[in-house]
């Protein structure tokens, strides 16, 4: 499965915990300074798509690893939502292998799979800061360039094998 480049990649089930409300926003900010850029959203659920979203569930691995591997940015925007929270999210860490920059909200379980500035940004949890992080990222070639070589450096050191060993 192949979408035209470029495109920002959300992956996760579409509950209010997941943040794609704000996501969503973000991505209008940004989307007329974009005119080629899309929005691809991986997860079970229903979700209002304006143009140039698209919501797409139950991929093959294989599917799901090419959007991975073609997406400019990953993000998600996960939220505490009474006592309902975002966990660490393997999501993060299958971004990060395939050297995709993350953009994610702080203060959730999220914190500890980006280094912020380095392999992505931890934002606040407004559209306004999520929309600033993204411009960054698709402004700045050389930017995203760096963080992609950082981003799999560091889902090196989240291995299995690396994590066992520590423990």
């Amino acid at each position: 499965m192949e979408f035209k480049k470029p495109y920002i990649l959300s992956v996760g089930a579409i509950k209010p915990r997941k943040g794609y409300a704000l996501t969503l926003s973000a991505f209008m900010e940004i989307a007329e300074e974009f005119p080629a850029l899309s929005y691809v959203i991986v997860g079970r659920g229903k979700l209002e798509a304006p143009e140039r979203v698209s919501v797409l569930s139950d991929l093959a691995r294989e599917d799901l690893q090419g959007l991975y591997e073609n997406a400019a940015l990953f993000l998600l925007a996960p939220q505490n939502i009474d006592g309902d929270v975002e966990g660490f999210g393997l999501v993060f860490l299958e971004a990060a292998k395939v050297g995709l920059p993350v953009i994610v909200t702080r203060g959730t379980g999220a914190d500890d799979a980006v280094q912020n500035g380095v392999t992505g940004f931890l934002v606040d949890s407004n559209p306004c800061a999520i929309a600033e992080a993204m411009r960054r990222v698709l402004r700045n070639p050389a930017l995203r360039s760096k963080m992609s070589e950082q981003s799999k450096l560091f889902a090196k050191t989240m291995s299995w094998d690396v994590q066992v060993s520590k423990y």
